[in-house]
């Protein structure tokens, strides 16, 4: 630094916090030595960073280069880091700039004394100013500072309701202080009475009021300059849950209005998270054993090993961790305080039916397809035909209506949020028109199914009703819908995208109130591709159409859904583009208490993900049609009633 602009280093001394740490502070390490705080891959960016990596504070400091107030929201495994590097933010803000207010926030009364023991550690340790004058002009040097990083201390202690506190700044000029303070959740006037400039909110899912948060974030302006960092292991699909599925959705949060960064660091990425061999025999002694669970292993070692490149040592310490005092040997516990992955956190309770690893491939292949149109299916050529009950007005056609032409009838029909999500139109004569002979391809044939609201679910809210259309050559996602439409509109809807894909297969899930969606279909709208499952002694049968109408799932044709789906995703033709449909296949899990029933995760839903299942399902059962063989025209015998 010897000859340095003083007014750049001024600058970087306050606002580049690696800088700062590496030549000003110090902590306690593991070891229990002091040490520089020299920034670890994920605090920030240095030359051992992975490249799929976002460190935290790359993170904030592109927020503040765009203008924007810091926000970041960081879900990881435990013992990173995360909690110091953002101690050292806090501390280097209050110390190198006035008027400044930055407030931590812990889960738990020890957890506050550790972070302000951190923060007055910091402070101590600080350059004097005759240190300072060496990093300046040089070792041995006889000038004095030009300025101080260490401003004096004007005021500590505890208040009486229990937070520590610092006060920082020249004696002469007490006005321009700046106040660092730690505080427990749940301390009243803390988080409410003043307006911090930093806020950080340490194991925030463990928050026993999450009211408090929320307190606590509409204290902190929305402004720049400000700092706003949450971070936690996950704690089930509470709070915090919440603010991350939002962030993710880059959606502004309802309670405070900002836009959270999401950040995920996983077990893996802490190369301390390795344990040695005691031999070269040990260590093959374990190589043989990996996958095997007779043999103290798992299946999900296997897949950790070829997708992230985990190394024997890594999984050595992984094993240790989970047969340890600690894990007790659960894997469920593991995964919340060590995730692989950001879905894989929050399965607080009850095994997943899909290995997470498998899972996690299948939501980044997801992530990484082109962004779906939205839009809505409108009808056209309207015909009346009796009906049982009157008539009713049944489409010949439907018009796909984008996103930015929906109409306020569209709206009443779909429902006002609600829209098709399309990766891919129908393959037919329409779409295909203008396009030279040796262009064009054979028809497209899909396979829709349809998962029917039950009035409940995983959530306060209930279940949804879910479309999805799968190519039924390539098993590809085309087309994906979820919404609450009441049950006397959803025969059109799913009507209309039947059609839209050229007339494809069409399953009903007829457990509960899907029996009247089936029916309307097949009696009132008489749609004829509807998909009729076997019975006993149906493989004898000479006329198929005496099987029964509709998709059932039991304990019987649900383990084929799983199995079909569970093969797609190990060979990695499980064609999702969804991403919202993979993630629902992380929280589907194994009832602890009832081992043979499967579902949503207590605060999560499964809908997308059964009507994806379902949809792979039908498409093994059934063969694709062949595209030169026309097809017979069924009718009723009964015009009227529609048998």
């Amino acid at each position: 630094m010897p000859g340095a602009d003083i007014d750049g280093l001024r600058s970087r001394l306050a606002y580049d916090t690696p800088f700062f740490a590496r030549h000003c502070l110090w902590i306690v390490n593991k070891e229990r030595k002091l040490q520089r705080l020299d920034p670890l891959p994920w605090q920030a960016r240095t030359p051992e960073t992975p490249a799929h990596m976002t460190p935290l504070d790359e993170a904030l400091e592109r927020q503040r280069t765009n203008g924007r107030p810091m926000r970041v929201i960081v879900l990881k495994a435990r013992k990173l880091g995360t909690s110091t590097w953002i101690q050292a933010k806090a501390m280097q803000r209050v110390t190198q700039l006035p008027y400044q207010s930055a407030l931590t926030v812990c889960h738990r009364a020890d957890a506050t004394v550790d972070l302000a023991d951190m923060a007055g550690l910091m402070y101590d340790r600080l350059p004097t100013d005759h240190m300072l004058a060496e990093m300046v002009y040089g070792e041995g040097t006889t000038n004095t500072a030009p300025f101080t990083v260490r401003p004096a201390l004007l005021a500590q202690g505890t208040s009486r309701n229990g937070i520590r506190f610092m006060e920082l700044g020249s004696k002469h000029r007490k006005s321009d202080k700046s106040v660092y303070r730690t505080m427990t959740a749940g301390a009243k006037g803390g988080g409410r009475a003043a307006t911090p400039s930093i806020v950080h909110a340490s194991e925030y899912a463990h928050y026993e009021d999450p009211d408090y948060g929320v307190g606590l974030f509409n204290a902190l302006p929305l402004e720049p300059e400000t700092i706003g960092v949450i971070e936690s292991t996950a704690n089930g699909f509470n709070h915090f849950f919440k603010l991350w599925d939002l962030a993710t959705r880059r959606a502004e949060d309802p309670d405070t209005g900002a836009v959270w960064e999401p950040v995920f660091y996983g077990w893996q990425d802490n190369p301390r998270n390795s344990l040695p061999f005691i031999s070269t025999h040990a260590r093959a002694r374990f190589e043989a054993t990996v996958g095997d669970e007779d043999g103290g292993g798992d299946d999900e070692e296997v897949l950790l090993a070829e997708a992230y490149g985990a190394t024997l040592e890594q999984l050595n310490w992984r094993r240790a961790i989970i047969n340890g005092p600690e894990g007790g040997g659960s894997v469920e516990w593991f995964h919340q305080e060590h995730p692989t992955t950001p879905e894989q956190a929050f399965v607080g309770s009850g095994r997943p039916v899909f290995p997470g690893i498998l899972v996690a491939r299948a939501i980044r292949e997801a992530t990484e397809q082109p962004a779906p149109v939205e839009g809505v299916l409108r009808g056209l050529e309207w015909a009346e035909r009796k009906t049982r009950a009157g008539t009713v007005d049944v489409p010949g056609l439907a018009l796909w209506v984008p996103g930015d032409q929906i109409t306020e009838a569209d709206q009443d029909r779909w429902g006002g949020s609600h829209r098709l999500r399309v990766w891919q139109h129908p393959m037919n004569e329409r779409t295909l028109s203008g396009l030279a002979p040796d262009q064009r391809r054979p028809d497209g044939q899909y396979v829709v199914f349809v998962d029917v609201a039950q009035g409940a679910g995983g959530t306060d809210e209930g279940d949804y009703s879910a479309i999805q259309v799968l190519d039924h050559v390539t098993r590809r996602q085309v087309c994906s819908y979820r919404s609450r439409v009441p049950i006397h509109d959803l025969p059109l809807l799913v009507y209309l995208v039947a059609l839209y894909y050229n007339e494809a297969w069409l399953a009903v899930e007829v457990t509960g109130l899907g029996i009247g969606v089936l029916d309307a279909l097949a009696k009132d709208y008489r749609y004829r591709m509807l998909y009729r499952r076997h019975r006993a002694g149906d493989d004898e049968r000479a006329d198929a159409r005496e099987r029964l109408l509709g998709w059932n799932t039991d304990l019987r044709t649900k383990p084929l859904m799983e199995q079909t789906f569970g093969q797609a995703l190990r060979e990695g033709t499980h064609g999702l583009r969804c991403v919202q449909t993979a993630r629902e296949a992380n929280t589907y899990v194994i009832d602890p208490k009832n081992p043979a029933k499967h579902g949503a995760q207590a605060g999560a839903h499964d809908d997308l993900l059964m009507a994806y299942m379902g949809a792979h399902r039908v498409a093994a059962e059934y063969r694709p049609r062949d595209p030169k063989k026309r097809r017979e025209r069924w009718h009723p015998a009964d015009d009227v009633s529609g048998y």
